[in-house]
């Protein structure tokens, strides 16, 4: 199932740095800081340690409660977006400072879903809409 949440995330940071226009070096730049490319990269091909797992799983929620607040979705792949780690990076997190312990949470399962089922051609329109307010 993390293997599908990494693949998930990857697809939705290429649609968002396709936007941009950038050349060989800086999209191998951009590919070596990307936590997703780094782990389809590399010969586990999936997420290999609690934390990096934990914080997929932690974006996942982030993620759906975002999309699913209207007044949210708007801003949340704004560049300045306190939440524009989605698109960037997973980053390592210190456990204490995770509000959600997700392996206590019987909704795993169920976000994890509704991640997964969310058409990538409405996540692309959002990104759109974020993208012209973005450039301005």
């Amino acid at each position: 199932m993390t293997d599908s949440i990494v693949r998930k995330f990857d697809e939705i940071q290429d649609m968002w740095f396709d936007r941009f226009d950038m050349n060989d070096k800086e999209k191998r730049k951009n590919d070596n800081n990307l936590l997703t490319k780094r782990i389809l990269k590399s010969k586990i091909g999936e997420a290999s340690t609690f934390n990096t797992v934990h914080n997929f799983y932690t974006a996942v929620y982030i993620f759906n409660n975002l999309f699913n607040d209207e007044r949210e979705r708007k801003e949340m792949f704004n560049g300045r977006n306190e939440y524009d780690f989605i698109l960037c990076a997973v980053r390592d997190v210190d456990m204490e400072l995770k509000k959600i312990f997700l392996l206590q949470d019987d909704t795993v399962e169920d976000e994890v879903n509704e991640f997964l089922n969310r058409d990538l051609n409405e996540i692309d329109e959002v990104m759109t809409e974020c993208y012209k307010k973005f450039k301005g």
